[in-house]
């Protein structure tokens, strides 16, 4: 089993390649599938040929990933361990929101596009389960203003909920983080 080292950012996207040996159709498969994105099926010609997965963590800390490579008749071809040092993202805005028991509900948030060219930013919550951006994606043109639209999920008791929503650019680098502290009443 070969050892690779990856170093990420919590809601990043990092490009793991990996050389995938002998011939025949392969599928990728992780221990933590939530956290990868692999490519379907890579049909594998003469012998060699490179795989990139993509690793988005979803939390930071050190931990160890399984990563196996099956080929078309089903039997192991190759094992990888993973060993991610995931960093938390640099915070850039802070936000208290406040919500009401039992009842969804929606919330914007004014982004403003810093580029002098038209950009499109990917957007994602590191806690789904409570909040999600509306739309995947916002187009903003040159310095122009738009909003991140929010849906906050219906929460069953009082509590206090931390999520970050990251504003990503399309190599899903993060632009900004922005730090939600969510007040259920």
């Amino acid at each position: 089993m070969e050892r690779i080292h990856v170093k990420a950012t919590v809601g990043q996207g990092c490009k793991v390649p990996l050389v995938l040996r002998g011939t025949g159709t392969m599928n990728v498969h992780t221990s933590h599938p939530h956290e990868f994105t692999v490519p379907e099926a890579v049909n594998v010609q003469g012998g060699l040929q490179q795989a990139n997965l993509i690793f988005k963590p979803v939390a930071a800390g050190k931990r160890s990933i399984l990563v196996h490579v099956v080929n078309d008749v089903g039997t192991v071809s190759a094992g990888y361990l993973l060993v991610a040092t995931v960093q938390e993202p640099l915070i850039t805005n802070r936000y208290e929101v406040q919500t009401s028991i039992g009842r969804p509900s929606n919330k914007k948030i004014t982004f403003i596009n810093p580029y002098g060219a038209e950009k499109t930013f990917l957007l994602s919550s590191s806690n789904p389960a409570v909040v999600e951006p509306r739309e995947s994606k916002l187009s903003l043109g040159p310095n122009g203003q738009g909003f991140i639209q929010l849906r906050f999920k219906a929460q069953q008791r009082p509590q206090t909920l931390d999520a970050v929503i990251f504003v990503n650019d399309e190599g899903d680098r993060t632009e900004e983080a922005l730090a939600l502290k969510i007040k259920v009443q």
